[in-house]
């Protein structure tokens, strides 16, 4: 699961009609794309974003802004010729089938970013301005031209990291076939020869309404080279972007062609449900009841084929066949074997490495990075969109009656009073952002208690998620939930390097103040602490020690309303402005966007503006901060009364910093 994404329509409207016909006329390579002109309008003329300039007069403003508005179904003629083909095949026949006897759940999934997740380019999906403008990124900068010719997307650009020109440094134009994405980033994509998609270097970032490198977006070392990725779409994320979605890789001549195809763009009910058919043909047949009917309702599976049904998508896993799609309702190990923290693991991503020609010294990093950034060391999964993985790990599941329907609702009910937009952000069945979704089988009495929980009943140190469910996994720019229900305890920290739920919220205090509580309320026995563990911030040590994947979680941690209250916040400023200057981008991101949440001027930082610049404003906002009053920081955070940041103690600590190259594939 790459990202997350997907645009809300606007409230209320009626059940979407089904899809007319999408004629598509040939194209011979994906260079220009002649449409017929169709009357789509575009959601221009809002105001370029911060890294661009509108290279011509804007047209005039029209409604909708970046909201989805459903037309009528239809698409531009011509975009199917740059598009994977869309062929219901091996019994599945697309969602606009459902909506003859589901016009609810249709219409809830219409809603869901589940829909959204993969898109035709057209005017009711892209959510940025492309009418005449440029767009300017990275140190050289590459310069990028969006235009907008009879309703589809262009973008003119110069030479790319293995993008293939036809002669160097040419400038050369492509339609933007399709999108994936709207809730947090879009993506966008361009053919290429022999049926391979591009990715547009450049990805726009909704909440931020700004353009950013696409390798920005992701936890992964900092690069200048601003590549296309070219048929990463085709091999990877067809499977579960799409609806029962096939490589179709093969070779000619040598070189790989791609025959790629879904029986439906984004993840649509058969996704979920399973191929429809057969379940069509027999619920047709008003006179026949259907006893064989195989549509799959995952509400109605055992816990087990339930989870694994959206295990097929949200776990680590590997694949049996490079082209095979996890049939809903089935035993997810009949076509994946799952990925866990394991010698057979690193051995199959050795051989995947292997295939790209790396030296030793390169392979062997590449897997470090991949490796250690998708598992702490004791095999608890550390990025988002892999929450199968946490439930193995986890007794409410493997020995209780926990499935993912237990607290997620993929269709909203009429009588939710959410909004879709509110209901569609984590889809949790109504109430379930409370203590709700663990005392449905959790005694409240017993586990809502302050003494159990030893916090306010009203407080967030009271909610279970927060001790049990801590924000220990990474994805999308943000820290999230892990979904391996634990404990807290302090050896987790110590063993693991897993930041624990108290030093996550009670950013100031030390490990050893954790584990002399976690022995006082819960009988847990106090660990062997060195002295800095005994004397300094666990919270300042991962941020100054830790790897990226750690920076990240405790920059996002010092934006965290909870943290920042049980905290004494004054003391954040200057940490964060010194993660603002981290070498990973994302880490960069997060503690700028923690820091505007404390009110700070950020002095124009921008992440991705260049070192000297990113210095200077962070030296502004470190100069302000002292002129500031402030109340007494603890010591535990290494400044002084004085408001002097002990820097030969800080620099002690970054000596020890854990430099091994992080990347996380979301």
């Amino acid at each position: 699961l790459c990202l997350t994404i997907g645009s809300m329509p606007k409230e209320p409207r009626s059940t979407p009609p089904a899809n007319g016909m999408d004629l598509g006329i040939p194209i011979l390579t994906a260079i220009v794309l002649t449409v017929a002109g169709l009357g789509l309008w575009f959601q221009f003329g809002r105001e370029p974003t911060p890294n661009t300039i509108r290279v011509s007069p804007p047209p005039v403003t029209t409604p909708g802004g970046s909201e989805i508005v459903y037309t009528n179904g239809q698409h531009p003629q011509g975009l199917t010729a740059a598009m994977p083909k869309i062929e219901p095949r091996d019994g599945y026949v697309g969602s606009d089938v459902c909506l003859e006897c589901h016009a609810q759940n249709h219409e809830s999934w219409f809603n869901s970013y589940h829909r959204t997740m993969t898109q035709k380019a057209t005017a009711d999906v892209v959510m940025v301005d492309f009418d005449n403008v440029q767009v300017r990124i990275g140190p050289k900068p590459e310069v990028y031209n969006l235009s907008v010719s009879q309703g589809l997307c262009f973008v003119e650009m110069g030479e790319q990291h293995k993008l293939p020109f036809s002669r160097p440094n040419a400038r050369m134009r492509f339609p933007i076939a399709m999108t994936t994405g709207s809730h947090h980033m879009q993506v966008y994509w361009f053919p290429l020869q022999d049926g391979a998609l591009g990715m547009l270097p450049i990805a726009y970032l909704k909440a931020d309404r700004r353009w950013v490198p696409r390798s920005s977006t992701f936890l992964t070392p900092h690069t200048d080279l601003l590549g296309v990725e070219p048929a990463r779409w085709n091999i990877g994320c067809v499977h579960c972007h799409t609806t029962h979605g096939d490589t179709g890789l093969s070779q000619r001549n040598g070189v790989p062609e791609y025959n790629t195809r879904s029986a439906e763009l984004g993840i649509s009910c058969e996704a979920c449900h399973g191929p429809a058919a057969k379940h069509v043909a027999l619920r047709r047949k008003k006179d026949v009841a259907p006893v064989d009917d195989p549509i799959v309702n995952p509400a109605k599976l055992s816990p087990a084929l339930s989870a694994q049904t959206c295990g097929g998508c949200h776990s680590f896993s590997l694949p049996h066949s490079e082209n095979i799609t996890h049939p809903a309702g089935e035993p997810l190990t009949a076509s994946r074997a799952i990925r866990r923290y394991d010698e057979a693991t690193k051995d199959y991503l050795r051989r995947q490495y292997e295939n790209l020609g790396l030296s030793d010294g390169e392979l062997e990093d590449a897997l470090s990075a991949d490796f250690e950034g998708s598992f702490w060391p004791d095999g608890m999964v550390r990025i988002a969109g892999r929450e199968y993985n946490g439930m193995l790990d986890t007794k409410c599941h493997t020995a209780g009656e926990l499935s993912c329907v237990s607290c997620h609702q993929l269709h909203k009910p009429r009588k939710d009073p959410r909004s879709y937009k509110a209901w569609a952000d984590d889809q949790l069945h109504s109430g379930f952002r409370t203590d709700k979704a663990c005392t449905q089988c959790h005694d409240p009495a017993a586990y809502s208690a302050t003494t159990h929980t030893h916090h306010a009943a009203a407080s967030s140190g009271s909610r279970c998620y927060n001790c049990h469910m801590p924000h220990t996994t990474y994805g999308v720019l943000k820290a999230m939930r892990s979904h391996t229900i634990t404990s807290p305890t302090v050896l987790e920290s110590t063993k693991y390097g897993r930041p624990n739920a108290c030093n996550l919220c009670h950013l100031d205090q030390t490990l050893d103040w954790t584990a002399h509580h976690l022995a006082e309320r819960y009988g847990q026995a106090v660990p062997r602490l060195s002295d800095d563990q005994k004397t300094i911030s666990a919270a300042l040590s991962w941020a100054l020690e830790g790897d990226a994947a750690q920076r990240a979680l405790i920059a996002w941690s010092m934006g965290w309303q909870p943290a920042q209250e049980a905290s004494s916040a004054d003391w954040l400023t200057p940490y964060l402005a010194f993660l603002m200057t981290d070498s990973y981008d994302a880490v960069r991101y997060i503690a700028h966007r923690s820091l505007k949440s404390l009110g700070v001027s950020d002095a124009d930082y921008d992440f991705i503006a260049a070192p000297d610049l990113r210095s200077r404003s962070v030296n502004q906002i470190r100069t302000l901060w002292l002129r500031q009053p402030h109340k007494k920081i603890p010591p535990t955070v290494l400044i002084n009364p004085d408001l002097k940041i002990q820097h030969q103690e800080i620099d002690r600590l970054l000596a020890r910093r854990n430099q091994r190259r992080i990347r996380m594939h979301e």
